[in-house]
């Protein structure tokens, strides 16, 4: 099987949505973190592949490509 990786992009505990998919992982977080924030201070890592900013959020997740 195939991967992607996807960027998601939202607010917490209100859903997200899908800004971008890549082939890369380094692609994808690179993507990840470019993404505009609403607050001052930028992405702060919060855990394995997300990043918060306020309640804003972005993460990015390994997916597999079904044919």
């Amino acid at each position: 099987m195939k991967t992607v990786f996807i960027v998601s992009a939202g607010e917490i505990h209100e859903g997200s949505r899908i800004v971008s998919v890549h082939r890369t992982k380094k692609e994808a977080v690179k993507a990840a973190l470019v993404v505009k924030t609403c607050f001052e201070g930028g992405w702060v890592l919060d855990g394995e592949d997300e990043w918060i900013n306020g309640c804003d959020f972005v993460v990015v997740r390994e997916e597999e490509v079904k044919k």
